[in-house]
């Protein structure tokens, strides 16, 4: 008897332990689909010195600024602007012969370039890495915007959870800095809902 009891006790535990650990991953986590929002993001911009301490990859160094402006000096890319339409270029770094990226000298990039855009952007080019890690990945982003009053840079490294979704971002984006957090599960949408009926 006092055998059949422990038993059920230890299935009553495991089930409870299962219902929470589940619970609490569609509470927190799941990436639940919904017609007006898939997740909540907030943003908030922030100083470098905040942003050197949590993400230093995000840094516009000067070595960023002169791997980009080389970029837009490729005669391949600089031969978009002999063009009165709109005109674009893509090419894998390995495809194209472009340097590799000294902080990520294993890793090959996409490089994409684009003229008048929209019919009314300046030449602009931007390379994308592969993601980069296993559990947790690490996406990196950096272009520039040929300006008439010089280059225009843009920086964003995203952490990335293993079904693809982003955890937060980190922007350099017209001079300042940028995070970017976001959360899913059921509570953001109970968070949306409530906001719904709050603003009525």
């Amino acid at each position: 008897m006092n055998k059949k009891k422990l038993s059920n006790r230890a299935i009553l535990v495991i089930c409870i332990s299962v219902s929470l650990v589940l619970g609490g991953y569609l509470l927190f986590f799941a990436y639940i689909p919904k017609v007006i929002c898939f997740f909540d993001c907030s943003s908030e911009v922030i100083s470098e010195e905040q942003a050197a301490k949590e993400c230093p990859e995000v840094i516009v160094t000067d070595y960023d600024r002169e791997f980009l402006d080389g970029l837009l000096e490729d005669a391949r890319i600089g031969h978009l602007e002999n063009s009165d339409g709109y005109n674009s270029l893509k090419l894998t770094a390995d495809e194209g012969g472009f340097p590799r990226y000294t902080p990520r000298e294993d890793e090959n990039y996409t490089v994409k370039a684009d003229y008048r855009m929209y019919g009314m952007l300046p030449l602009f080019a931007s390379i994308q890495f592969e993601d980069k890690g296993g559990l947790y990945k690490e996406r990196l982003y950096i272009s520039v915007d040929r300006e008439d009053n010089g280059n225009d840079y843009t920086k964003c490294v995203g952490l990335i959870r293993a079904d693809g979704k982003f955890i937060n971002k980190y922007w350099y984006i017209n001079g300042k800095y940028k995070k970017e957090t976001y959360r899913y599960g059921l509570i953001n949408h109970i968070k949306g809902f409530i906001d719904g009926i709050m603003s009525v």
